[in-house]
């Protein structure tokens, strides 16, 4: 995907804590970790197209057996998410304080995720007022 120079970016991989929560048989599990994710993108005509990178760090936890607990960890994942054109995740910029949000299946295991754009950018008139 070329986008050629990139116009929105995050300053930083930012960090969010994650669990993981399942059975396996007659066991259960339980574990935590924290993903590091990365957006970089521009906007065109009232939409973002944002390439989304998330880094999925190896969760630790237990799996608890018939009441005896094992150390457990869950395998990393990494995916980068180009939407469904490979141009970008698709978001429109919206008044609403809500964002907008994009929901897509988790391609590291079941379920789904969820994006969320928000701005705090005001109106910007297309001509100066009064001039």
């Amino acid at each position: 995907m070329d986008f050629g120079d990139y116009t929105l970016s995050t300053i930083a991989p930012q960090t969010l804590g994650y669990e993981v929560m399942g059975t396996v048989g007659e066991c259960s599990l339980e574990a935590t970790g924290s993903m590091l994710f990365s957006a970089q993108g521009y906007c065109q005509d009232g939409i973002v197209y944002l390439s989304i990178t998330e880094d999925w760090q190896p969760a630790g936890g237990t799996m608890t057996c018939e009441d005896t607990q094992i150390p457990f960890e869950a395998p990393g994942f990494k995916a980068i998410h180009n939407g469904p054109y490979n141009n970008g995740e698709e978001f429109l910029l919206t008044n609403d304080p809500q964002g907008y949000t994009v929901m897509r299946e988790f391609l590291g295991g079941s379920g789904y995720h969820t994006w969320t754009l928000t701005s705090d950018i005001g109106t910007v008139p297309l001509l100066p007022d009064g001039k």
